[in-house]
């Protein structure tokens, strides 16, 4: 899950949809400037893409 704190984007993981769900690094991601509205989309090859508003 990906979701806003601050202005900043953090990333939790659970091992159920419904969670509890955990940051594994206690730190939001490293970016030049602040970003929110974050959202993880998985391609059918695999990658994963974080979309953001800046």
């Amino acid at each position: 899950m990906a979701y806003t704190a601050n202005e900043h984007i953090a990333i939790a993981v659970a091992d159920r949809p419904v969670g509890p769900f955990k940051q594994q690094v206690l730190a939001p991601l490293d970016a030049p400037v602040k970003i929110i509205d974050p959202f993880v989309w998985i391609d059918p090859s695999g990658t994963i893409y974080l979309f953001h508003v800046g």
